[in-house]
């Protein structure tokens, strides 16, 4: 099964990414409560189109700064993720898989992970 791309889709709606310079995370998402955030469909729906870069979407900061980091986070498992964006991860993954996966995750997964390489690391990761 192809699951990996979205291990930073949490970040696509909390925008969260990793430690070190590179990464900072922005006080204003340090302590975001994503299950609120993932009760808001427009956004979560805003989020993938800016990511998927769909005709007439529109990406606001925290889009635009995902669209950067997703590549790398996914190249190299996360290795620089807090343990809180990883559960975050794990949280918005389930959550992407369970409500209409075809409207996003699927999307996702087609353009992160095309040749599925990254699925056994997010399957056990999901366990």
């Amino acid at each position: 099964m192809k699951y990996y791309a979205f291990l930073l889709l949490s970040a696509s709606v909390v925008a969260v990414f990793c430690d070190e310079e590179f990464y900072q995370i922005p006080e204003k998402y340090r302590n975001i409560d994503i299950t609120k955030v993932l009760e808001n469909e427009r956004l979560i729906q805003t989020h993938c189109n800016c990511i998927l870069e769909k005709e007439n979407s529109k990406c606001n900061n925290d889009g635009e700064q995902l669209k950067k980091y997703i590549p790398e986070a996914i190249s190299n498992k996360c290795k620089r993720c807090t343990e809180k964006q990883k559960e975050s991860a794990i949280v918005v993954i389930k959550h992407l898989k369970a409500n209409n996966p075809e409207k996003c995750f699927d999307q996702l997964v087609a353009k992160f992970d095309p040749k599925n390489e990254h699925a056994k690391e997010l399957e056990e990761l999901l366990v």
